[in-house]
């Protein structure tokens, strides 16, 4: 059972302004995040039970891990409460939520640039200016998954040297999320978001996480090859105006799989030369629908490349 207490600078009772894309005024806008003096310490019961397997030159670890968490500190999500008030986007033909009564709360939160002849605010998307959020304890989280690793050593298998063989993976079971009520307005409902990117505050779950690696060594030379794989995810903006019949790419986000191969070898006077080729096939990330186009806490962009390193120890 462990808890974290708010640090100060949440507690305070000041502001801190950031911009941010905002998809139904379709340009960046500011968001406005307040501290809240009435936060409680998030809490959380955990657990990890796990068993170790080693049999001569084979060893194999299996662990379980589960984490609950009751009211986690964060901030809430601007974008939740703007697609709440404006689920049809862009759009100014279809109806938005400004006049229903039970989004009034939701409403004063959004400051409008548009004035009307009356002097009123012109509740359009294109006219938000700026939205205030609270730091507050969001909704309940329960994540939980299995860690799996392996390994094997040949022993002087191939002109003296040792051939290794390794696996290390993540499955997550689950990454259930509560619904979340912003003004007494449900502005995400309750789901699982194990295999999803969420654009809107969860981040990217991918469910499967693995590396392999196989290695031979013989005296002061290493050579090894290792493959990473980031599983494919879903966007949970499917079914929203992101997407639409003409333009579904990026509905489904791609595993992303790269191979990397390095060369070690011990030198005289203590001294280490590394040589490594990242990402040989020079795969490309899976194309997303966000600002660079792909997912930046899953892949990267850089392609194929070369290190080379020398340590030396005095």
């Amino acid at each position: 059972s462990t808890f974290r207490a708010p640090p100060q600078t949440q507690i305070a009772p000041s502001v801190t302004t950031s911009l941010a894309y905002t998809t139904a005024a379709a340009g960046y806008r500011a968001y406005d995040v307040y501290g809240n003096p009435n936060l409680e310490p998030e809490k959380a019961n955990t657990l990890n039970v796990g068993a170790i397997l080693e049999i001569g030159d084979f060893n194999a670890t299996l662990d379980y891990w589960s984490f609950d968490f009751a009211g986690p500190i964060d901030n809430e999500s601007g974008s939740a409460i703007i697609n709440a008030l404006f689920p049809n986007g862009t759009s100014t033909i279809l109806p938005n939520n400004c006049a229903v009564a039970a989004y009034a709360g939701l409403r004063n939160r959004v400051t409008f640039n548009d004035i009307n002849s009356d002097g009123t605010p012109d509740c359009l998307p294109s006219a938000i200016n700026r939205t205030r959020l609270n730091v507050v304890n969001g909704p309940d989280l329960k994540t939980s998954g299995i860690d799996f690793a392996a390994g094997y050593k040949a022993r002087d298998v191939l002109a003296g040297g040792d051939l290794a063989f390794g696996l290390d993976l993540t499955y997550v079971l689950k990454y259930e999320v509560a619904p979340t009520v912003i003004e007494g307005v449900t502005v995400k409902p309750a789901r699982d978001y194990a295999g999803t990117m969420d654009y809107l505050g969860y981040g990217s779950q991918p469910q499967w996480k693995a590396t392999v690696f196989s290695e031979y060594t013989n005296g002061d030379h290493n050579l090894r090859w290792t493959l990473r794989y980031v599983d494919g995810m879903i966007d949970t903006r499917v079914g929203t105006s992101t997407f639409t019949a003409a333009s579904p790419l990026g509905q489904k986000i791609d595993a992303f799989i790269t191979n990397d191969l390095s060369y070690r070898v011990f030198l005289p006077w203590q001294t280490t030369l590394t040589a490594s080729v990242i990402n040989v096939f020079d795969a490309d990330p899976s194309f997303a629908r966000l600002d660079l186009s792909y997912d930046p806490f899953t892949a990267n962009p850089l392609g194929r490349y070369f290190k080379l390193g020398v340590t030396k120890k005095f």
